[in-house]
């Protein structure tokens, strides 16, 4: 029997968002051999969307992107562009096709993310021949907006001389919804030094101090690197595992402009951990007397050093450890588990329909440890890959604590739940229907003719990533809809009732429209023409499209 499917489409919307897919037809290609034409829809097999969120609310602009780590060369703007972008963002990344992961050696680089005012962020990420296209959603920090469940402190101290500190320069955090603080102290004498360890000359330092209470996610969320798994731990028995932070904080200062990194006599910090805290290993409340790890992070470079192990002392309700540094970064304090390898999922999803794309939140916590989540990102998956790898971010289960998962809709409806209990590395989960709305095909093909263009004909744009909210959601509210792939987006997540806001990301552009809703067209064939109605910036869309169109060979 055949299935009819109701086209629906998204006219204003579409003709923007084509817009944003046309810039790649023009990019130069990656390197030589590759031949980029007007349909580029299958010349990139494996790509990534990178969900850069600044939890204060704010869309985080401005942001430079860099390249760093062993495969840095194979990677690409999804647009076919080498440099990278972060539009509103939003980070598009492809892989050069003759330099794909195979399957015993997958692609491994960093994302180096910077801004003013934003603390710096790298973001590890894999490419493995098992999960060709992947959503990333990592958060940074605003350190001008204050961020819920972080507490900052700045400065600045007058008490130095040529570089070195004349008296004693104390800072700290105010508590807020809890103990949890730092503070730091400087000892009389000190000469503040740069990377190179060279005595900086100023008669004056500006310190900042942020603190990050682990009793909150948000504050959870911006740990560093964007997940609480690391592959890249020196100085300790273990390389890799999944961080349990009981408290972490960054210290920053500077002197005339010039960043302190290092100090020629060690300098004094105090934090005040959560005292709901438990220890994932054994299940128990912090409490004084216990060990924990310390561990310092390079937000240059990405690197992980375990520093000592700290002993806890305070008091049961404001647990706090104390110890010397001499030099600057984010400082992190709690337990380090082994990373489970790569956990299997397998889903039956039985109303799921041919062509569509759904979209599925996975959650991870431990059972008998911290109570914030470790895990939280969104798979795709449709009727010919019904199956999600996690490799490296969860931990490994012990007899104390497994690990709990949450399976959820796009809209939040909890789907299933499972766990994972020790020994396990695959597991079939039953997915309910979510709220589905009808099945919606966005036609997403740009009509040069109808945008005034001296070219004629119907072009299919590069693939390129779509997102969505709905209207008057917050900003931090956009969500992968999917990967338009051959011009197309077919999905059931979209309700007839609802009006949702669009962005469409290429790399060095993001587009949005706002506040539209689907409609049903019984005419299969329409395309995208110049009309604008409703976009921000219509009259200039226009233009750019009609000139993007006389370029087209």
């Amino acid at each position: 029997m055949k299935r009819f499917i109701t086209k629906y489409y998204f006219l204003p919307a579409i003709a923007l968002l084509t817009l944003v897919s046309v810039v790649a037809v023009r990019c130069k290609k990656p390197t030589d051999g590759i031949n980029i034409n007007v349909n580029t829809s299958n010349l990139f097999h494996y790509t990534a969307l990178v969900q850069i969120v600044d939890p204060s609310g704010n869309v985080p602009n401005g942001l430079s992107v860099a390249l760093t780590g062993a495969n840095a060369a194979a990677i690409y703007g999804i647009d076919g562009r080498k440099a990278l972008s972060a539009p509103a963002g939003i980070i598009s990344i492809a892989v050069h096709p003759k330099m794909e992961p195979t399957a015993t050696s997958p692609l491994k680089f960093n994302l180096v993310v910077t801004g003013a005012g934003y603390l710096p962020l790298t973001i590890p990420v894999t490419i493995s021949t098992s999960q060709p296209n992947q959503v990333i959603k990592a958060n940074i920090l605003n350190l001008v907006v204050p961020t819920a469940g972080v507490a900052t402190t700045t400065t600045t101290s007058n008490t130095v001389a040529a570089g070195t500190v004349t008296a004693p320069i104390t800072i700290a955090t105010t508590p807020s919804g809890g103990p949890e603080a730092t503070s730091v102290t400087i000892p009389a004498g000190t000469k503040l030094q740069d990377a190179a360890g060279n005595t900086v000359a100023g008669n004056s330092v500006a310190l900042n101090v942020n603190n990050f209470n682990t009793s909150q996610q948000t504050a959870v969320n911006l740990f560093p690197g964007g997940s609480l798994a690391a592959a890249n731990i020196s100085g300790g028995t273990s390389s890799s595992g999944v961080f349990m932070p009981a408290g972490f904080a960054n210290v920053t200062m500077t002197v005339n402009g010039t960043e302190i990194k290092k100090f020629s006599s060690p300098i004094n910090i105090t934090m005040t951990l959560d005292p709901a805290y438990k220890n994932p290993s054994t299940g128990t409340l912090i409490a004084p007397g216990q060990t924990m790890g310390l561990y310092s992070y390079d937000t240059g470079t990405g690197q992980w050093q375990f520093e000592t192990n700290v002993t806890v002392g305070g008091t049961a309700a404001a647990p706090t450890v104390t110890f010397t540094t001499s030099h600057l970064t984010v400082f992190s304090i709690g337990a380090l588990q082994v990373a489970l390898n790569r956990l299997t999922l397998s889903f039956i999803a039985s109303w799921l329909t041919t062509d569509v794309v759904a979209n599925i939140r996975v959650i991870a916590a431990v059972t008998n440890g911290p109570a914030y989540n470790i895990y939280d990102q969104t798979a795709s998956i449709d009727l010919t890959n019904l199956t999600v790898n996690i490799d490296g971010q969860i931990p490994t289960p012990t007899a104390t604590n497994s690990i709990s998962l949450t399976f959820l809709s796009s809209t939040g409806t909890i789907l299933a739940t499972a766990t994972v209990a020790p020994g396990t590395t695959s597991l079939t989960v039953t997915l309910a229907s979510p709220p589905l709305g009808p099945i919606t095909d966005l036609f997403l093909q740009l009509d040069c003719a109808g945008a005034g263009s001296s070219k004629v004909g119907i072009f299919t744009p590069p693939d390129f990533y779509l997102l969505y909210k709905p209207t008057g959601a917050p900003v931090t509210s956009y969500q992968i809809l999917g990967q338009v792939q051959g011009g197309h987006l077919i999905t059931q997540q979209l309700l007839a009732t609802q009006n949702y806001d669009f962005k469409a990301s290429l790399n060095q552009s993001v587009k949005e429209v706002i506040n539209h809703n689907i409609s049903e067209n019984t005419s299969a064939n329409q395309t995208v023409g110049g009309s604008f109605n409703g976009t921000k910036v219509p009259t200039q869309n226009k233009l750019d499209i009609q000139s993007l169109c006389n370029t087209l060979p």
